[in-house]
């Protein structure tokens, strides 16, 4: 069977879950048989504007769409752009793939999507995080306030659209108002949602907000974590020194790190020591995250170590004695904290969204009250006095599934062509 994956980025494996999880995955379904194709765009403009280059990374064959760069382009056309639509429509038309995977439409437009062709390929799609329903992905608003859901005044106001009219990309005609725009978005997207045959959700919050939305309707939808290489059974290298948090992750706002840093300041343990593995990023163009935490970084204590190849994580991992995880927004379902559970390191996390689905308090991790600095100092001087006994960390390794066991469920799903009919 040929299956296409659709992803919104692609050529940086460090980039984050969707895009690790996306080279995992396809690498395991050409393990199992199945012929894979990976769809994405290159916003470099290196090339004529939407054309197709094919190139082999990492093994896999891939396509890359050349869309001009989005600031050049505006906002619409990362939902609402008729040469992409056309463009993939081309693809597909000269692929004719048996299943369409879509791991991330952002960027890819939907307009192709409404118009795949019934009974044609099954179509899936992993819901990865808020974006069909926040341009901004993760329900942080302007003021990086976590956002109670869409309302088209409220997003419109929060994308910056307060003027009365602006124009639409290669056309003549222009919406009516900011909330015309988001109510444009809205529609594309719901209308190209209707021809995807199977949600799937790595948690059971994301999938409820959607359907509480309308987005995905009710037994479209399945709970499914994602599926990871399983190391071989080994014994857990005991760390010299002192004892090492660590947190592993894109360092922007929503990820949290200043509250993690701040809390970890009013700590007065000299044995334990604080490593952050990252990129610093804006978060929507807001800049200035990393001096906002200068202070903190300054600690004796901290070390500011810089982006880490996904290769090496597991080292990281099994060196630390406490993954941190001090999420602002509502996770999905964060690879890290698996890939902790691995390494046999227990998890403090912020109990919100996936990732208190993810942690069992007191068993194989601890959870935290989000953005409060005082409850992650607290709790990170009880883990440091031993407080909490955490004696379900082996039972948690038990609990992370197999990208062999993810790929296989896929293909079934993938091979349900009555679905599609």
């Amino acid at each position: 069977m040929k299956v296409m994956l659709f992803i919104h980025q692609f050529r940086d494996p460090s980039a984050g879950g969707t895009e690790v999880y996306c080279r995992t995955l396809a690498h395991e379904l050409k393990r199992q048989g199945a012929e894979v194709l990976v769809v994405t765009v290159d916003r470099t403009l290196h090339r004529p504007a939407y054309s197709w280059s094919r190139e082999t990374v990492d093994g896999l064959d891939v396509r890359f769409l050349a869309t001009p760069p989005a600031e050049r382009m505006g906002f619409d056309t990362w939902h609402d752009d008729p040469m992409t639509d056309r463009q993939i429509s081309g693809l597909l038309e000269s692929e004719r793939p048996g299943a369409i995977h879509l791991l991330h439409l952002s960027g890819l437009s939907a307009g192709w999507l409404a118009g795949v062709p019934r009974p044609g390929p099954f179509v899936a799609m992993t819901l990865a995080d808020h974006w069909l329903y926040c341009a901004r992905g993760q329900l942080l608003d302007s003021d990086l306030n976590l956002c109670d859901g869409p309302e088209a005044s409220r997003c419109a106001r929060c994308l910056g659209f307060t003027g009365a009219a602006y124009w639409r990309h290669r056309y003549k005609h222009r919406w009516s108002s900011g909330t015309a725009r988001v109510d444009n978005r809205w529609v594309r997207l719901e209308s190209g949602l209707k021809r995807v045959d199977l949600f799937i959700s790595p948690s059971e919050d994301l999938a409820a907000r959607h359907v509480e939305l309308g987005l995905v309707p009710v037994g479209k939808s399945v709970a499914a974590r994602y599926g990871f290489p399983l190391p071989g059974q080994s014994a857990r290298p005991a760390p010299p020194g002192r004892r090492r948090i660590v947190f592993i992750g894109s360092l922007m706002y929503s990820k949290g790190a200043h509250i993690l840093l701040e809390a970890f300041s009013r700590l007065g343990a000299p044995e334990l020591s604080l490593e952050l593995y990252g990129r610093w990023s804006d978060y929507h163009g807001r800049g200035g995250y990393r001096d906002d935490c200068a202070r903190f970084l300054a600690g004796p204590r901290v070390t500011d170590c810089g982006p880490v190849p996904h290769e090496e994580v597991p080292p990281v991992l099994a060196r630390a004695d406490l993954l941190a995880v001090p999420s602002i927004w509502p996770e999905n379902s964060p690879l890290v904290v698996q890939e902790a559970f691995l390494a046999g390191t227990p998890v403090m996390a912020s109990r919100i969204g996936g990732l208190k689905e993810l942690v069992t308090d007191g068993e194989d991790g601890i959870l935290v009250t989000p953005g409060d600095v005082g409850a992650w100092a607290r709790a990170l001087g009880e883990w440091a006095a031993g407080t909490p006994v955490l004696g379900g960390l082996g039972a948690a390794r038990g609990k992370v599934r197999s990208i062999s066991d993810d790929a296989a469920g896929l293909l079934r799903f993938y091979g349900e062509r009555s679905h599609a009919a």
